[in-house]
């Protein structure tokens, strides 16, 4: 049976999970109609739906299902293509960065994406989000240069650029340029689910996007192909501890999140209905500023060398899409669903 990066249980800085019994292999639950679906016991109800406004992991573990960066991060941590075709072209003097979209990217509406709506959502982030408004300050002019391109030009070389729209807390989601709005209302992005229903303090339900327009890249991290497994995910807010616990043990959670390290033990008395993983926290490459070339762009990147870092935060740790297929059998046929980036890929148990 595969955990997914287990390590000591001395080592207490870590994050608990447990599969229930449908989650580790033995088949999705199924909603009315026939509809396979899964039930994830969240520690909270969400506070926003909105994942360009808030930092909040609980945001971004629901709605990156939903949205899409331009770039994203691979298993390695560094940066590829995700709604971008490739890495942009950058100016000598590292100011212009020229982004070439995919085409054919639908939207969850029914049309295609394009530059009009990179922008528009581009220049909402940077007035909702923290890390946006950082951004904004080195902006000087962002516009669209054709359906598929689109032309940012900063005010100094700026290094961090790319890094800061591809993280996936806050994340600089693209959304359709008809449902922008302040507060949020309408969710139609490019993910491969499509929000259906939110009822407060008792699920947030998303749907299988069947027109949804994957890459062709092996899966990496975030990056590359990602496929949904189930038609439906149900996210549940159980902020009880203990009450996340009793319902994987009894079947009525396929995941049930952040679980106290004292219930490890009983957990593994309980392989046959549950999956424990316990995972190391960790962070992501953030605010990265080198002089040379940006791995993948066309183009040097002039900024000066003021410091290399890589940011550690245990309240905010890389989380891949939890419940996409990522190149192996579907779900049903003995397979793990485990959180990426804190709880690996599916893995096969």
């Amino acid at each position: 049976m595969t955990r997914g990066n287990p390590i000591p249980r001395r080592t207490a800085p870590a994050t608990l999970a447990a599969l229930g019994a449908a989650g580790a292999g033995f088949g999705a639950a199924h909603a009315q109609g026939g509809k396979s679906a899964l039930n994830l016991a969240m520690v909270a109800e969400p506070p926003t739906l909105d994942i360009q406004s808030t930092p909040a992991d609980l945001v971004c573990i629901i709605m990156q299902h939903v949205y899409e960066p331009l770039f994203t991060f691979d298993a390695k941590g560094a940066l590829v293509p995700m709604l971008a075709e490739t890495m942009p072209k950058i100016s000598a003097d590292g100011k212009l960065y020229s982004i070439t979209l995919r085409k054919g990217v639908m939207l969850h509406s029914g049309r295609e994406l394009n530059s009009d709506d990179v922008v528009a959502s581009l220049k909402r982030w940077m007035e909702v989000s923290p890390r946006g408004k950082s951004v904004a300050a080195q902006v000087a002019d962002l516009s669209a240069k054709g359906p598929l391109n689109v032309d940012i030009t900063m005010k100094n070389a700026y290094a961090p650029l790319l890094s800061q729209l591809a993280m996936a807390s806050g994340m600089a989601g693209i959304m359709a340029k008809e449902t922008l709005a302040q507060p949020l209302r309408d969710y139609v992005g490019t993910g491969p689910y499509k929000f259906k229903e939110r009822k407060p303090d008792q699920y947030v339900l998303l749907a299988r996007f069947d027109g949804y327009s994957a890459r062709k890249e092996a899966p990496s991290g975030y990056g590359g192909k990602r496929t949904a497994v189930v038609e439906e995910l149900r996210f549940v807010p159980v902020p009880n501890a203990n009450t996340r616990v009793e319902g994987a043990l009894a079947g009525q959670f396929h995941y049930a999140d952040l679980l106290p390290i004292e219930a490890l033990a009983r957990l593994e008395k309980a392989k046959d209905k549950v999956v424990p993983i316990m995972t190391p926290s960790f962070g992501f490459p953030y605010g990265v500023q080198h002089r040379g070339r940006i791995d993948g762009a066309e183009g040097p990147a002039q900024g000066r060398a003021d410091r290399v870092g890589r940011r550690r935060d245990a309240g905010r740790r890389v989380r891949r899409h939890p419940l996409l297929h990522r190149g192996r059998q579907p779900l049903p046929q003995g397979h793990a669903v485990l959180f990426g980036g804190r709880h690996g890929q599916l893995q096969r148990a």
